[in-house]
């Protein structure tokens, strides 16, 4: 497979994930708007303050069998930008069984645009048993825990300013027209997070076995 195309001016944000022996992520995108190279400082103050407010946000949310393994914060302006990783280790904070690493909490990402295009989002696993009271939806109360989750380790770093002087957004990144592929990507900016209550699952999207 090619290499994806670069996203100047775009940071993305992957945080891994262990649960029964398998590893799930989920990434966001960050933009300061210039469509220039980060610094490896900028890269660092993301995954760092990414990995804090998911830690204590978001991981207490998830079954105690999810591992945060780090966050990873990726210049994608080309291939040899700067990219860090912060480790983590932190367990999740729910008591219980967990639900398999399949089911999965869909997160959408809502941009100022029509159709399937303005919905992009992640699936989060690492959920217990008690954040489902049904087969088919996820609670009220598991929902905005997630996205309450979400978006506070989201908000971690756009608080930040990068080093050209201008704080970061969320963005969601574009690579596809219709069924056409985009010369280059473009970039959206994120203005809202909502919870899916339907209950989703992550499918081809599970990483492999570990150990």
């Amino acid at each position: 497979m090619p290499a994806l195309e670069p996203v100047p001016g775009c940071i993305k944000v992957t945080s891994h994930h262990l649960l029964a022996g398998r590893d799930w992520s989920c990434s966001s995108y960050f933009s300061d708007g210039f469509a220039l190279e980060y610094s490896v400082a900028d890269v660092t103050a993301v995954a760092m303050a990414y990995q804090a407010a998911w830690d204590a946000n978001m991981q207490t949310v998830l079954n105690g069998a999810d591992e945060h393994v780090d966050v990873t914060a990726t210049d994608l302006f080309n291939e040899s930008a700067p990219e860090f990783v912060q480790p983590s280790g932190a367990l999740g904070g729910q008591p219980g069984d967990a639900l398999p690493i399949n089911v999965a909490f869909r997160v959408k990402f809502v941009q100022d645009r029509r159709y399937r295009g303005g919905h992009s989002g992640i699936f989060i696993a690492g959920l217990g048993e008690g954040a489902s009271t049904a087969a088919v939806d996820w609670p009220s109360a598991t929902i905005t825990a997630v996205v309450t989750g979400i978006t506070d380790a989201d908000a971690a770093v756009v608080a930040l300013t990068s080093s050209h002087g201008q704080p970061y957004r969320h963005v969601a990144v574009s690579r596809f027209t219709g069924h056409a592929e985009r010369g280059s990507p473009v970039m959206f900016q994120v203005t809202g997070v909502f919870g899916q209550s339907r209950i989703c699952t992550r499918r081809k999207r599970l990483g492999k076995i570990t150990g």
